[in-house]
């Protein structure tokens, strides 16, 4: 699974801040992040494409890898 969000189009990199008021009084319905997260992983286990955007599947093992070599100490 890729790392957090990957934006592939520079002028769409600030999405996220945008308000959303308007379109949640319009009724828009944020699913629970659990079912999003759950949706994710169904579709990275079931893709055989590499992904347009963000690391490679290569690249993302590699940093796993190194990640799990060296834990975050506990303070």
């Amino acid at each position: 699974m890729s790392l957090p969000l990957w934006i592939d189009d520079p002028a769409m990199r600030g999405f996220a801040t945008l308000d959303t008021a308007r379109a949640r009084a319009a009724g828009l319905a944020c699913r629970p992040l659990r079912d999003t997260l759950a949706a994710a992983l169904a579709h990275e286990e079931t893709r055989t494409d590499e992904r347009a955007a963000g690391l490679s599947d290569a690249e993302e093992q590699a940093v796993r890898r190194a990640i799990d070599a060296d834990p975050p100490r506990g303070e």
